[in-house]
């Protein structure tokens, strides 16, 4: 199969900032060793190293917040 077409984005929620170790971390190296093995590129990210808005409007940006972890998901 061909998997050429495909990235991962993986969301590790694990509570422990960047650089300490994390057990979900290790979980999610087994997948990205399946997925780097068929060339499928993947790309982790640990929101608890971003300022991620929170709220209850739609746009949070209109209300003064901007979160960095837009930049990152969107690229």
């Amino acid at each position: 199969m061909d998997f050429s077409d495909l990235s991962a984005l993986i969301f590790n929620c694990t509570l422990k900032p960047t650089p300490e170790l994390s057990h979900t971390e290790d979980l999610i190296n087994n997948s990205r060793t399946v997925m780097e093995a068929q060339s499928v590129p993947v790309e982790v990210i640990r929101p608890i190293d971003y300022k991620i808005t929170h709220g209850v409007y739609s746009d949070m940006a209109e209300q003064g917040w901007l979160s960095r972890i837009l930049v990152v998901v969107t690229r």
